[in-house]
């Protein structure tokens, strides 16, 4: 359970994403058909939690760098995300684990059973999906 704090934070964090793509739409060219969503370690958290919230906004999600504890949950937490197209990256060198990454890929499997993912040879934590852009972009074209 989080407190009243914890979820106001939370209230303000997803507006401040949403007035975020609102001023890039309205200052920028932006093809809003064609919007990604992606993140890093807390960030793949973000994309999962905020793409679940606003999935028709996200062409497709790109998942980097996290370890969700998905064991513990005995249904799906994401189910706007089922049929979307998202990528699940990570490296083989993440030192948080990336045999922990690999296997709660697999359990969200069960929920998210579309999703692909990209192993980044060598990668580390904050260096994989820098590494794995080529992948990335190749699997953000095949959405268009």
């Amino acid at each position: 359970e989080i407190d009243d704090a914890e979820k106001e934070l939370r209230i303000l964090s997803e507006k401040s994403v949403l007035s975020a793509i609102e001023l890039a739409e309205s200052r920028l060219n932006i093809d809003t058909d064609h919007l990604y969503l992606m993140g890093n370690s807390m960030g793949g958290k973000g994309v999962l939690f905020f793409g679940n919230k606003h999935a028709d906004m996200f062409r497709a999600f790109v998942v980097a760098g996290m370890m969700p504890n998905v064991s513990l949950m005995s249904e799906n937490p994401y189910p706007n995300l089922v049929g979307r197209p998202m990528i699940f990256v990570e490296g083989t060198e993440d030192e948080y684990g990336f045999c922990r990454a690999k296997e709660n890929y697999e359990l969200l499997l069960n929920w998210l059973p579309d999703m692909q993912h990209y192993w980044c040879a060598g990668g580390r934590h904050s260096t994989a999906w820098c590494l794995s852009l080529p992948q990335i972009f190749q699997f953000l074209n095949e959405q268009i």
